[in-house]
């Protein structure tokens, strides 16, 4: 870790993913007609998201909904920060 002091913050870009199905906002318990389950009707929908970020803040994104990728500029970011051999 004390390697990374020697390169200026400007260099610096994280990458973390995060996630959410909004099971937390389901009912956990119900009621039915005796003799038949109480049955939800939710589909959850999974949404994904990998954000890049640099000192100065959101650099690059992209987003999945059901694993499938809906939005993303990570190619602006490939392009300026990448280094090229």
């Amino acid at each position: 870790m004390a390697n990374i002091l020697q390169y200026p913050r400007d260099f610096l870009v994280w990458v973390d993913e995060t996630g959410t199905d909004r099971r937390d906002q389901l009912r956990q318990f119900g009621y039915s007609v005796r003799g038949f389950p109480a049955v939800s009707n939710h589909l959850l929908t999974r949404v994904s998201a990998i954000v890049a970020m640099s000192s100065d803040g959101v650099e690059a994104y992209e987003l999945y909904q059901l694993g499938l990728l809906i939005r993303s500029n990570f190619s602006i970011l490939s392009e300026e920060v990448c280094f090229q051999p």
